[in-house]
């Protein structure tokens, strides 16, 4: 059984698909790019959105871009 097939919630967020950016008060001078989320996770920090391949940033801290 693969990570998609124990966890689905993860991969059915609204947010999945979509093309984001760390907030620029939140990125702090340093440029974190854009990507396309795949995966959208709870944790004890709230709702965070995986950026591969180790980063994750609270679904408040980015901003959809498409």
């Amino acid at each position: 059984m693969n990570h998609r097939e124990m966890y689905p919630e993860q991969y059915e967020h609204p947010l999945i698909g979509k093309r984001v950016r760390v907030k620029p008060s939140i990125a702090l001078m340093r440029d974190k790019g854009e990507w396309t989320v795949k995966r959208v996770m709870p944790s004890r920090f709230g709702t965070l959105v995986s950026r591969p391949p180790l980063d994750a940033y609270r679904v408040e801290d980015v901003e959809i871009i498409n």
